[in-house]
This record gives C-alpha cells, sequence and structure tokens, in this order.
C-alpha cells in the first residue's frame, strides 16, 4: 500500500503529495510511467486504458463548465436534471456509439441493474456467467427472477443447463461480463447468440465496462469487436475507465431510452452526474472519435505484450484487450514475484485467489495496457520476469 497520494500533472511534471490517513494510495491518471517518493515507476495499475483522465483538453472541459453551471444540479431525470451539459454529453456519446442517444446514471455498476429492471418483460429465467461481475451478481438478486450459474466462457455447459432448466414457456436472458477484469478473456457471445438462433427466442445482457472504448475498430466494445449488431443484444458500460471520467452509460435507441426512464427507478430516484464530470466525459468521448488511432495502438500494445508473455509461458488469449495477467501454481511465489517487480520499479495489481471476479485458484498478478505504453516497457517486464524465472527455478 501506498502512504500518500500523488497526483501528477502532465503539463509540468509538477508533484503535488497529500497525506491521506497514513495510509499510502495514488491519486493519479494511468500513465506509463508514474513518481513516487522521488523514484520512477513503470504504472500498469487501475484501468484508464487511454490515459484521459489526466489529458488536458478534458480536464481544462471539466474546468470551463463550473463558469457556467454549479458543480451539480442535485435532481435527477425526473427532477429537471437535464441541462445543456447533460444534452452535450448524450449527443456526443450516442455519436460515439452510432445510437440514437444513451442513458447515463451515476454509477457504471447500476448498468446491470437498471438493464435488468427495464428489460424484465423480455424474460424470466436468467442464465450467468459464474464469474461475472459484482455489479451483475447483484442485479440479479435484485431482479427477483431465477437465475441458473454456467461455467466459465463454457457456451457448451450454457446449452447444458438451458436444455436441463428452461422450460418451454420461458424466455431466457444470457448475462456476462463483456471482458473479464483480471483476465481481460471475452466472452464468447456470437456462441451464445447462435445458442439463441436455435431456441428462437431470448435476448443477451452484457457489462461491457472494460470494453466500452476499448474493444472494436472504433472503440464501441464488445459486440463491435464481434461484428455484431442484433435487437436481441443489449449492453451497459462505463465512463470511469478508457472514457476516463465517471458514470455509467446504455447506448440505444430514443425509444428503448424512454422506457429506460418510465421503468428505471435508478434514473428516477438518483441525482445525475455532476456537472464537470458530465463535460469530462463528452470532450473525452470526441477526442477518441477524433483520434482513433489511439484505440488502433492500444490494441498493438496489448497483442505485443501478451505475445511476450505466451512466449516465456503465461498464457494470455491473444485479444486486443487492455488487461494481460500472469499466475503461478503457488500463491507465495506469486507474491513473491509481485515483490520482485515492486523492488524494480514495476507496479502492478496483485491479486489473492477469489479476492476479485476471475481471479484464478492462485491468485494473478494483472497488468492494465495502455495506449500509451511503449515496447521498451513491455519489454523490460519480460527481462525481469525472465530473471525472477531464472533465479526462481
Amino acid at each position: 500500500m501506498f502512504q500518500m497520494y500523488i497526483y501528477s500533472n502532465q503539463r509540468n511534471g509538477e508533484i503535488v503529495k497529500m497525506m491521506n490517513n497514513k495510509k499510502e494510495q495514488l491519486k493519479d491518471a494511468i500513465f506509463p510511467k508514474i513518481k513516487w517518493e522521488g523514484e520512477e515507476y513503470d504504472f500498469y495499475l487501475g484501468c484508464d486504458y487511454h490515459g484521459l483522465q489526466n489529458d488536458a483538453s478534458v480536464r481544462l472541459a471539466a474546468q470551463k463548465i463550473l463558469d457556467l453551471f454549479p458543480i451539480k444540479m442535485g435532481l435527477s431525470y425526473y427532477g429537471y436534471g437535464i441541462n445543456s451539459t447533460v444534452q452535450n454529453l448524450e449527443k456526443t456519446a450516442a455519436k460515439f456509439f452510432d445510437t440514437e442517444t444513451v442513458v447515463t446514471y451515476p454509477s457504471g455498476y447500476l448498468g446491470n441493474l437498471i438493464l435488468f429492471r427495464v428489460l424484465k418483460d423480455e424474460y424470466n429465467i436468467i442464465f450467468v456467467d459464474e464469474e461475472s461481475h459484482y455489479s451483475m451478481m447483484d442485479a440479479l438478486q435484485i431482479s427477483g427472477k431465477p437465475f441458473i450459474v454456467f461455467k466459465h466462457r463454457d457456451f457448451k455447459d450454457l446449452k447444458q443447463q438451458m436444455d436441463k432448466y428452461l422450460a418451454p414457456h420461458d424466455k431466457p436472458m444470457i448475462a456476462s461480463d463483456g471482458i473479464f477484469p483480471v483476465t481481460g478473456e471475452i466472452a464468447p457471445i456470437p456462441q451464445f447468440l447462435n445458442i439463441l438462433d436455435k431456441l428462437g427466442k431470448g435476448i443477451i445482457c452484457i457489462d461491457d465496462s472494460h470494453g466500452t472504448g476499448v474493444l472494436g475498430d472504433t472503440g464501441k466494445g464488445t459486440y463491435e469487436y464481434f461484428g455484431l449488431k442484433d435487437s436481441r443484444l443489449y449492453f451497459c458500460g462505463t465512463m470511469s475507465k478508457a472514457i476516463g471520467s465517471h458514470g455509467g452509460i446504455i447506448p440505444c435507441s430514443n425509444e428503448f431510452k424512454q422506457i429506460c426512464l418510465k421503468k428505471g427507478i435508478v434514473l428516477k430516484g438518483a441525482t445525475m452526474i455532476p456537472n464537470p464530470i458530465l463535460a469530462a466525459s463528452a470532450c473525452a468521448f470526441d477526442l477518441l472519435a477524433k483520434y482513433p488511432q489511439k484505440i488502433k495502438k492500444l490494441h498493438e500494445n496489448a497483442i505485443y505484450f501478451k505475445t511476450k508473455l505466451n512466449k516465456i509461458g503465461f498464457h494470455n488469449d491473444l485479444t486486443p484487450t487492455g488487461i494481460a495477467y500472469l499466475t503461478l501454481p503457488s500463491e507465495e511465489d506469486l507474491k513473491e514475484l509481485s515483490e520482485f517487480l515492486k523492488n524494480n520499479k514495476v507496479l502492478t495489481n496483485y491479486s489473492e485467489p477469489k479476492s476479485y471476479t476471475s481471479v484464478p485458484d492462485t491468485g494473478a498478478i494483472k497488468f492494465t495496457i495502455t495506449s500509451n505504453h511503449t515496447k521498451e516497457q513491455f519489454d523490460k517486464v519480460i527481462d525481469l520476469l525472465k530473471e525472477w524465472i531464472y533465479e526462481r527455478f
């Protein structure tokens, strides 16, 4: 753990340290490098896949809006909470996703809850991947509908569970993360859709928090990555990861948005996203739309690093997600390796066994890959891993 917040100003390299209850934490955008205690580290933490949370334009957009509006409206959608800042974000985000509109809400964690409630007449039983995010598991409980858990990313087991539990009159919903947060694995959505094709009914709902702004040629997410467009496909995303801001988002049609506003109690009861965050999000979406090479660079970095990891025995799917990981048979060895990397100025995320969704049985070291990382940084990690393996085994 870190004892101090660190805020790095990308424009002038200024470092400001603030004590916070004597606990070491980072307060920084996700950069390829970061300074802590006067020393420079390669940074593989967080989930800001393009470094937009500290982009000068994004920060300026947040600052300027305070000249026009208060920090927040203090209202929900149903309480006159819509102003031009909300409208600008929704227009910009809809253009990014190529949809008629979007629904926005205070936290990406609420997306599954909104969708499960709004879609409740479209399904009466849910089949969910066992490693789905906590937000999805909470939404399952609140939905009040029966649900069946299938093995992680195993569409054959999904089919078996459906054969066992699906009654002739049932309308199924398949639920899953789009990208799993520790392993970076992608849900087999085309195979899910094939199962529904054979059934002739059902819908799919995914939490695409780690896919939004990452997957697909233009960053629209997991469905774009697979080239899928289908009225049975629904998803929610977040603006707190690749977009570098905060809040949840559901790209949709105007008609579906009205249904969300009518049936989605979260939108009735929750205060709108603060105005600076709305402005920052709009700016970030606009930047990604104008500079798709950032998304392409992230894909290139992901494939490069994962290929290198695979060559030295740490298997990763060769997909363009911004997550790579490694695991070892021994939890103690994994802890030792994590500390070795830190001592060599590489900051990674070590997760204890089953401490988070999709963490392997002995734990994992996760690397967040960004469009800003360099090949030299990845090569340094590979060299360190080789060194540790040679010394340890």
